[in-house]
């Protein structure tokens, strides 16, 4: 790009020495998240993804400019997602976060801290979570999310597995979480599509369309009661078909986060050779 950009201006005679570095960004860096407070113009530099031109070696190979690479670090680990998923919902928060054993019946288990105050306690905010550093999307349904770390920290030590054994040998080196969370600022109302294997204690949150009587079509009379009344309890008093207010407490979704550990993405991967 950079030298048929060099090679345009030169032909419409702008006067240039073809040395220019017009193109230096191509992942979006726009949701970094700078840990080290620099100066804007220190941290836009950090963030380019090749060095200047000018500065390269004539001997060196087409492909060989990664400025982060060049700047000391490692290979950094690519979070690939395809599919409608950031297209239905792109506010979606992607994040990574540290594993930590569980406790009680999960203390073999890892898992992340239910209690946010719990995690931060044990280690910095900045060591606990790691924003994207920077991101692509190919149209129509695959994105790209790069983030500040590594293979072996994403899947943790090689002994890893969620046994007291293991919870005795590998210290600290848990890897690390994927997360994706729905937006809280977004709410959605309406039904789960099956009912739940696990239901919840109450029981407008076991709702599902399976529940709802349809045979008038496809609008859900409030009038006619559940072909199978929700497990759990009510402990708010709301009641179906009563008033707005209550419809929107029934009917409102809880906001959804999936967190995959990075052990179950890269165990399939195999050693470069």
């Amino acid at each position: 790009m950079n030298h048929e950009f060099a090679r345009e201006l030169l032909w419409r005679e702008y006067p240039t020495d073809q040395r220019g570095s017009y193109f230096r960004q191509f992942w979006d860096v726009s949701t970094y998240v700078d840990r080290e407070q620099r100066d804007p113009k220190t941290l836009a530099e950090y963030l380019k993804d090749i060095p200047p031109l000018h500065q390269w070696l004539v001997t060196s190979a087409l492909g060989s400019h990664n400025q982060r690479e060049a700047q000391g670090e490692q290979s950094r680990v690519v979070l690939i997602i395809r599919g409608n998923l950031l297209k239905r919902y792109p506010n979606t928060f992607i994040y990574a976060q540290k594993a930590i054993w569980g406790q009680g019946p999960r203390a073999n288990r890892l898992t992340l801290s239910d209690e946010t105050g719990e995690l931060f306690a044990s280690q910095p905010r900045s060591l606990a979570l790691r924003f994207p550093i920077y991101k692509a999307r190919v149209a129509p349904d695959i994105y790209f999310i790069g983030f500040d770390l590594t293979l072996d920290e994403a899947r943790g030590d090689p002994r890893l597995d969620e046994t007291a054994a293991a919870r005795a040998v590998v210290g600290d080196n848990l890897g690390w979480f994927f997360v994706l969370q729905e937006a809280v600022g977004e709410p959605r109302f309406g039904l789960d599509t099956d009912a739940p294997i696990e239901p919840s204690a109450e029981k407008w949150d076991n709702l599902a369309w399976a529940d709802i009587d349809l045979g008038s079509g496809q609008a859900v009379d409030v009038g006619k009661p559940f072909l199978a009344e929700p497990a759990g309890v009510d402990p708010t008093g709301a009641q179906w078909g009563s008033n707005a207010a209550d419809m929107a407490y029934i009917l409102y979704q809880e906001p959804v986060m999936i967190a995959v550990h990075g052990r179950n993405m890269l165990k399939n991967l195999k050693p470069a050779a």
